[in-house]
């Protein structure tokens, strides 16, 4: 009767194991998949944010950058004599005023 007492108690402590590590088991998986799912969540959100900012702000960006290529057409020529007769004046100089 000891024997079979001992066995049973053996027995319930394997039970008692194999559940306890199966369920840690099966949390680790779900956190896991879950710590997943919020990076793609993340990404896609990114994603997102970026596609709206881009196409926010296409029209004003892309009317700068004519501006900018038009105004360098125009007076590229002048702002390099400008450098090259400024260098004596500092405050005058369009170096400084393309910095700031």
């Amino acid at each position: 009767s000891t024997n079979v007492l001992q066995w049973l108690v053996l027995q319930h402590a394997k039970l008692t194991v194999t559940m306890f590590t199966a369920s840690q088991y099966r949390r680790k998986k779900a956190q896991q998949k879950y710590l997943s799912f919020l990076d793609s969540l993340r990404s896609i959100q990114a994603r997102y944010r970026g596609r709206n900012v881009r196409r926010l702000y296409h029209g004003i960006l892309s009317q700068r950058f004519k501006q900018v290529h038009q105004f360098n057409t125009i007076w590229n020529k002048a702002t390099i004599v400008l450098d090259e007769t400024t260098d004596s004046l500092p405050w005058l100089s369009w170096k400084k005023i393309k910095i700031e």
